[in-house]
């Protein structure tokens, strides 16, 4: 699946290693092995965003908002990159960019408890203290247990002299007791950003456990399992998170990629198919629909769907190249040529992309 599926397997095993360098403080060679992703898959949000993250803890906030940024192109529609940007902005003082990032974080998921708090905490430091008590307690509708949100809400209420109310909120704060099955579930889904799949895994499988009917840790779980090559169990955790939640884009989608990995692209692409009809605008759904159908030999159909996914996110560099080759398969290398040249120059580094350039170049001649 060029740039997508295809190399999910060994690129989410070079980013547990990096993450293993990262966290021995290793970063140079952390950096090394992200930059080494990036070749392989230049829209790898993961990569830029941890790439990002070094670059803060060197102390180069600009050029770490800039990686976060294109961590943000390659996956426009990942909350947690926006919700992690924001806590860039914040820590360096940038509260209205902060603004903007949670902000985007809850219209992509409204059930982001975690953004809205931080949301009320920038509302709350620009002295917009109604917005930040509305935050905080959207907030805890979602997660009753976020005792953080319980606390800040109560101060908020101080702030404006509602004494009685903040009192029961802080008492709420103390007196909560933990919800562990979504803490545990919110505690594997930072595991996995960071590529700790093990310890992710362990999470999931505790959530669940403590949770059977929880759709999004069975699919989480099921992430974990196909990253670490664990197939037919994946697929069952995707099968259990349909089951709870049919409509559920994300769970189509994760086993449509299961099934591409195990060469089962008619399947891919029915999964595909379905996670799109749930939700149309999923980019990354529409490539990777075009990858299933490119290899069954849809090409046509398949040239479509990487249109479709350049339509919503013309920066999308592995969409250029997996249209590029589409493009030649079909006998059309002169508009192949462009779908190249645009793939490498939204990624300089994207050495795949460079070389077929040169190639189909050289048969125009």
């Amino acid at each position: 699946m060029g740039e997508g599926v295809v190399a999910a397997e060994s690129v989410q095993a070079a980013l547990a290693r990096a993450w293993k360098h990262h966290q021995a403080g290793n970063l140079e060679l952390a950096k090394q092995v992200y930059q080494k992703v990036l070749q392989s898959d230049p829209d790898c949000g993961n990569a830029w965003q941890l790439l990002g993250r070094i670059q803060y803890q060197g102390g180069d906030t600009d050029r770490a908002v800039e990686l976060m940024l294109q961590a943000i192109v390659c996956e426009r529609t990942n909350p947690a990159f926006h919700h992690n940007l924001g806590l860039v902005y914040v820590d360096i003082g940038k509260l209205h960019e902060a603004d903007t990032c949670f902000k985007q974080a809850v219209r992509l998921k409204p059930d982001y408890a975690e953004a809205f708090n931080n949301l009320g905490n920038v509302l709350s430091a620009q002295g917009n203290m109604d917005d930040a008590i509305t935050c905080y307690r959207q907030a805890l509708r979602l997660r009753p247990s976020l005792s953080i949100a319980a606390s800040n809400l109560a101060q908020a209420l101080s702030a404006q002299g509602d004494l009685d109310e903040a009192l029961a909120y802080f008492l709420h704060a103390k007196e909560t007791p933990p919800n562990l099955a979504q803490d545990a579930y919110f505690h594997g889904i930072g595991l996995a950003q960071m590529g700790k799949l093990e310890e992710a895994d362990h999470c999931f499988r505790e959530a669940v456990r403590l949770r059977p009917e929880f759709p999004e840790a069975h699919n989480n779980l099921g992430n974990t399992l196909a990253a670490r090559g664990m197939i037919d169990q994946a697929v069952s955790c995707f099968e259990e998170a349909l089951r709870l939640k049919p409509d559920y884009a994300e769970a189509h989608y994760n086993l449509g990629n299961t099934y591409y990995l195990g060469g089962k692209f008619s399947d891919a692409a029915a999964c595909f198919r379905q996670a799109l009809l749930h939700r149309p605008d999923y980019i990354i759904a529409h490539n990777n629909l075009g990858s299933a159908l490119d290899a069954l030999g849809e090409r046509e159909e398949a040239v479509a769907c990487f249109r479709g996914a350049l339509r919503l996110q013309p920066e999308m560099a592995g969409a250029h190249y997996n249209l590029a080759n589409a493009l030649v398969a079909l006998g059309k290398g002169d508009e192949a040529l462009g779908s190249f040249q645009e793939a490498v120059r939204l990624q300089p580094g994207f050495s795949e992309a460079r070389e077929r350039l040169k190639v189909v170049a050289r048969t125009l001649r």
